[in-house]
């Protein structure tokens, strides 16, 4: 009976390790990068939409996603958090354009 069960314990170890770890891992990560966001940072939001923190609150963000335009979001749809643009980096840009 065990003999038979093996190959299911198997997979299940396998898809354990090769796909809820992982997913958990980035989740827990994406979880604090929303905790940690301040005021210019970048972020992407769950429908695509790419914008630039403006106010921040407990459970929703001010999302300016064009000049003088700003949302309002949750924090759960932010996706993915981009680290503001440094100084620096802006100047080599307006240096090449």
């Amino acid at each position: 009976m065990m003999v038979q069960l093996a190959p299911v314990f198997l997979i299940a170890a396998i898809f354990y390790f090769l796909v809820w770890q992982p997913e958990r891992r980035r989740r827990k990560d994406l979880e604090a990068q929303v905790a940690g966001l301040k005021r210019n940072d970048q972020v992407v939001l769950m429908s695509g939409i790419h914008g630039r923190v403006v106010g921040l609150g407990e459970k929703v963000l001010s999302v300016e996603i064009a000049p003088k335009v700003a949302v309002q979001v949750d924090r759960d749809s932010v996706q993915r958090v981009l680290t503001a643009p440094s100084s620096e980096s802006r100047e080599k840009e307006r240096e090449k354009s």
